[in-house]
């Protein structure tokens, strides 16, 4: 039985293969139609287990399973064409939802690794939502990161710090 992130990896893979086609025979008008159709066809059954839609509609309303399912869509960070908002606004939701102390420290873990990985749109995202995970695990690990070699994983780190401190002062 495959895994939930070898799923998310095989869709992102089928997703980047129908974007490569389209982009490939935007000369060929008949072929770049046959391939948008296909495309868009797909796309919100392979962006998302369950449906893209449905899954978002799932998430607003704090549905446990989806949240555990967005969980481990971030956790794989499958990219592909979209992608990136699709992590936005899994992130905002997320924010808003009931989470178990599993899920808290794998977005922890999360928040920690978009610090290092590099200022992908969905960064933001994150820095915001340590603040709603209040765990004591995340100060430390930004405050370690302050004396990087890298500017911009300083840079990040003290803006997740700089959202920590707002949520402790708003939280008095």
């Amino acid at each position: 039985m495959a895994t939930k992130a070898s799923v998310f990896v095989q869709n992102a893979a089928i997703l980047r293969e129908l974007d490569a086609r389209v982009r490939s025979t935007a000369k060929d008008p008949a072929a770049h139609e046959e391939a948008c159709t296909e495309f868009h066809g797909r796309y919100d059954q392979l962006a998302f287990p369950g449906g893209l839609n449905r899954g978002m509609a799932r998430l607003e309303s704090c549905d446990a399973e989806t949240v555990a399912l967005a969980v481990d869509f971030l956790d794989a960070d499958p990219r592909f064409f979209r992608s990136g908002y699709i992590k936005e606004t899994i992130l905002r939701r997320l924010k808003h939802a009931p989470l178990t102390n599993h899920q808290k420290l794998v977005l922890c873990r999360l928040v920690v690794r978009s610090v290092d990985g590099g200022g992908r749109r969905e960064f933001h995202g994150y820095a915001r939502l340590a603040g709603a995970l209040a765990l004591d695990e995340v100060t430390p690990a930004m405050n370690t990161r302050l004396s990087s070699r890298h500017p911009e994983v300083q840079r990040r780190a003290a803006e997740v710090l700089h959202v920590l401190r707002s949520r402790r002062r708003g939280a008095k």
